[in-house]
């Protein structure tokens, strides 16, 4: 931005678009903006501003404008953030989704997906890629096709059931150690004094139905399907019974070795 340039400008997310010139560029730290306020109403009001909030030139505010309503619209059936729909999102496309592919929103965006090459991810999912732009709140913004939760849902139901094995490993994975915690706690590094510290297992057992943890992996394993998860469950409980039965023949071969070893004369036969 340059000095006499009129901008846009915002404090707050809820807040409307309002006109200001700039007058000065700081030159401390963090930064800042000197501005003055256009609109009479504000009666020549001068303050150093963020440099973020000056959303865009003057000139280009209407189409900013249409811009954000379209945002708005696509974000509106998401699922919302910190819900569990938007954990188990995101565990899918950080697994099995490459970022140049398709890429998940986030805050505001959360449940909206950035698909970057709609014939690839066709590809990978096995769907047609026309059914991405099925939606009409779907757009195109920056070379990216910004598609609803709806095709976000289509999107990581198909990749998990496509491919289900990561995901349900993760899950696995996960809930060990939850439980892990929740008998033992967890030992810690503060960050204010760096010192160890030792979170008591009720904590974890206060939080186990958070969105974090159990209705998220219930979420997952119903996204990755019912005879991949049945599956899943056999291979690791064969698995188990590998071992198990591995380890009682490593008893009873360390037995027998003792049993030999005691029945072996410590003296020697003369003929």
């Amino acid at each position: 931005m340059d000095v006499g340039e009129s901008w846009a400008y915002r404090a707050r997310s809820q807040d409307p678009l309002v006109e200001v010139r700039v007058l000065r560029i700081g030159s401390n730290r963090p930064p800042r903006v000197l501005v003055r306020f256009v609109d009479d109403t504000f009666e020549g009001k001068e303050e150093w501003v963020p440099p973020a909030r000056l959303k865009v030139l003057w000139a280009g505010v209407e189409e900013f404008r249409v811009r954000e309503k379209r945002w708005e619209a696509v974000s509106a059936d998401g699922p919302g953030r910190d819900a569990p729909e938007d954990y188990a999102a995101s565990a899918v496309f950080d697994t099995l989704i490459p970022r140049d592919i398709a890429t998940l929103g986030n805050n505001v965006r959360t449940g909206v997906s950035l698909i970057h090459d709609t014939q690839r991810l066709g590809d990978l999912l096995g769907l047609d890629p026309t059914e991405f732009e099925s939606s009409p709140l779907a757009c195109r913004e920056d070379d990216a096709l910004v598609a609803p939760w709806a095709t976000t849902e289509l999107i990581v139901r198909a990749a998990a059931q496509r491919n289900p094995d990561p995901i349900l490993r993760q899950v696995d994975t996960e809930e060990a150690e939850y439980r892990h915690k929740t008998i033992h706690g967890e030992q810690y590094q503060s960050a204010r004094d760096g010192q160890l510290r030792h979170l008591e297992a009720e904590w974890f057992v206060q939080r186990l139905d958070e969105p974090l943890n159990r209705p998220y992996w219930q979420l997952l394993r119903a996204w990755c399907g019912q005879d991949a998860t049945d599956r899943h469950d056999e291979m690791v409980e064969l698995r188990y019974e590998v071992a198990r039965i591995g380890q009682l023949a490593e008893q009873a071969i360390a037995l027998l070795r003792e049993a030999g070893a005691a029945a072996t004369p410590t003296g020697s036969l003369c003929c």
